[in-house]
């Protein structure tokens, strides 16, 4: 699709389409059909200038480009917004490359402010053919999701956007409002190259750096990019509102954690924070939620599969409390919240009714009858007025508790297809806290065992000697 917008107003569009199913290229002769519809648009609007260049998810032959590029070349100079996702799917690598330089040098004129280069392969080389357009220091967001990049592909893209050999001695990182990488395979040595990009973007408005496989040693890059990026603004002043990150934060003194906590609260704007699977386990949750406590502008908090707990409720409590008229997201799936940590949530929503979620997440929690007995007794007493979505799946109901659950949030419940009515969360959380909470949920006390094993291996092996024969690691 191709879209023409005037300044002031929008005025005219133009699509570009293939009939059929996207696996359609664009070649020559569709290329050819589709700027005929173009000079006539173009010819009846002489006023409007072409703000937007939206070529999305189609992919578009050598000599496609070739003639696009020709026809456009002298109407594109007010481009603002380019558009460019899975342009160059199922073509030979030079192939693609070229439509890539293509676009890239049509564009690279233009006051470019939005970029989405998201599902093509760009990889190395596709970074550098892509150049001229992502070295706009009008730049303000870029996408780069699903692209193939690897760590040099990384060095290479830093050194595009720290490049401030221009007249204005500016970088285009300094400008970034938006920067998106994910599921790219980046790895640590790549994640180094993102710290200083980091610290350059002074205006960062949004950050998603999620599947990157960054471990430890890069998340620390990262967080500490971050950290640097924070410092230049005044105390508790830097505009970042999004913050999603999938990394290795840990929940230990010497993991990126610690430094991670000390920069969270200088992020005051901050309306939306995802930490998935970054491995902070029931301490780093704790920590985490304590270092974000003074935020009060919260909309999206997102925590899932990081073995959360009943016991972290307390501190999320808190954040809840500051955060009650303006949360509409919270999603806690895929922790170890049980039942206990269910009615401790729904705790937390009484005594207010400035309660703004609308979305709710704790599938997969180990949440038994219990838990359910909460959440009804929550929809009866009308403490989430605007719930319009909640997932419970995974967890362990009766048929009946189902049932009844389907009745209390009906059209708010996601089908629970995986639900293991078989599990008796319950029983074990009973257990657990007929103990005192002595024993970590779930998981049996079998140290004594262990020890014993031990020690008659250690008896078994006494005055054995062993050569290097006889041991295989």
């Amino acid at each position: 699709k191709i879209t023409f917008r005037v300044d002031h107003c929008m005025m005219t569009s133009l699509s570009l389409t293939n009939p059929g199913d996207r696996t359609h290229r664009v070649n020559k002769d569709r290329a050819e059909e589709l700027i005929s519809k173009w000079k006539i648009e173009i010819e009846s609007n002489e006023s409007c200038s072409i703000e937007t260049l939206d070529l999305a998810n189609r992919v578009y032959e050598v000599d496609a480009a070739k003639i696009i590029c020709e026809f456009l070349n002298d109407k594109v100079t007010q481009v603002r917004t380019a558009n460019l996702p899975d342009i160059i799917a199922s073509l030979k690598t030079d192939d693609g490359l070229f439509v890539l330089r293509s676009f890239s040098n049509l564009l690279a004129k233009s006051p470019i402010e939005r970029l989405n280069l998201d599902d093509n392969a760009l990889g190395i080389r596709g970074i550098i053919e892509c150049r001229g357009i992502i070295s706009c220091l009008s730049l303000l967001h870029l996408s780069l999701q699903n692209n193939g990049l690897d760590a040099q592909s990384m060095k290479n893209l830093k050194n595009i956007l720290l490049d401030s050999s221009n007249q204005n001695g500016s970088c285009v990182a300094s400008n970034l409002e938006t920067l998106k990488i994910y599921n790219n395979m980046i790895g640590i040595e790549g994640a180094k190259e993102v710290g200083p990009i980091l610290r350059a973007c002074r205006n960062l408005k949004y950050f998603r750096y999620e599947g990157c496989r960054a471990q430890k040693e890069g998340t620390h890059a990262i967080v500490q990019g971050l950290a640097d990026m924070t410092a230049q603004s005044p105390a508790f002043q830097h505009p970042l509102e999004a913050l999603l990150l999938e990394s290795s934060l840990g929940c230990k003194e010497e993991d990126p954690i610690s430094a991670f906590c000390l920069l969270l609260p200088n992020l005051s704007q901050l309306s939306h924070l995802k930490l998935y699977d970054c491995g902070l386990e029931s301490t780093g949750c704790d920590r985490v939620l304590t270092s974000m406590k003074s935020l009060s502008r919260l909309e999206i908090l997102e925590m899932g599969q990081n073995e959360m707990a009943a016991d972290n409720i307390e501190n999320l409590t808190i954040i809840l409390q500051n955060n009650l008229s303006t949360m509409r997201v919270l999603n806690l799936e895929s922790n170890e919240l049980t039942s206990l940590g269910v009615e401790l949530l729904v705790n937390a929503f009484r005594g207010s009714n400035e309660v703004a979620i609308e979305r709710l997440f704790l599938s997969e929690n180990q949440i038994g009858e219990r838990g359910a007995m909460a959440l009804i007794e929550a929809q009866n007493d009308n403490l989430l007025p605007n719930l319009k979505v909640l997932t419970l799946d995974e967890n362990g109901f009766s048929e009946e508790t189902v049932e009844n659950l389907h009745n209390s949030f009906d059209g708010i419940l996601i089908d629970m297809e995986d639900n293991f009515e078989d599990e008796d969360y319950d029983d074990e959380l009973e257990d657990w806290e007929s103990n005192e909470g002595g024993d970590d949920f779930g998981e049996e006390d079998d140290d004594t065992d262990d020890e014993g094993e031990v020690d008659d291996l250690a008896k078994a092996l006494r005055g054995v000697r062993l050569t290097p024969d006889d041991v295989s690691l």
